[in-house]
């Protein structure tokens, strides 16, 4: 059974775990999200001040550690909820078609309840390192060093997987990376590489 760390909870990060916990004879997997919930950049939270009208670009994301969105409070989304849902779980019918940010998260909520993504979650979990050990001869023959750090402690931990599948978003940097050799990586918005 390989080991497989998902860096990130929201729509990627709940897709691609989805998808691993499908195969659970082939997978086991670990979703590490540093917020206190799922979401990602649905996750809207009134108490950050700069969100409330949205940020302004890449220098506010750099300068203040809790903004990782362009989300703003009266936020409807500018694709029908059909085509922003994954095809095994539909969005409530009762929804008008141009959702809000709250019914996207409640969606994503739901979908990682569905199939049992929940507990496989680490909330307030932030990576601080990734780093390739060359376990053989052959460059592509590594596992990967996986630290990460609880909100509420000091205390670094250490784990050790088959692949790493990174979910953070596009405008979040990958600077936990330390090695040239990469495995699998899902980078913003479903990609993979």
């Amino acid at each position: 059974m390989k080991r497989v760390a998902i860096i990130g909870g929201g729509a990627a990060g709940l897709c691609m775990a989805r998808y691993l916990g499908a195969k659970s004879r082939m997978f086991n997997y670990v979703i590490y999200e540093k917020g206190k919930g799922i979401g990602g950049t649905w996750a809207y939270d009134d108490n950050i001040p700069s969100l409330k009208y949205g940020h302004t670009g890449v220098e506010d994301l750099k300068s203040n550690k809790d903004i990782h969105s362009s989300m703003y409070k009266n936020l409807r989304t500018n694709l029908p909820k059909h085509l922003m849902e994954f095809p095994d779980l539909s969005f409530p019918q009762r929804l008008k078609s141009f959702v809000s940010h709250k019914d996207v998260l409640a969606y994503l909520n739901d979908y990682a309840t569905h199939f049992g993504i929940t507990k496989q979650l680490r909330l307030n979990n932030s990576v601080t390192s990734v780093k390739a050990i060359q376990t053989k001869e052959k460059v592509s023959d590594v596992i990967w060093k996986v630290s990460s750090i609880a909100e509420n402690s000091n205390a670094p931990i250490e784990e050790a997987f088959d692949a790493v599948i990174v979910c953070n978003g596009y405008l979040l940097s990958l600077s936990f990376f330390y090695s040239s050799t990469i495995g699998l990586l899902c980078i913003g918005t479903s990609t993979i590489y």
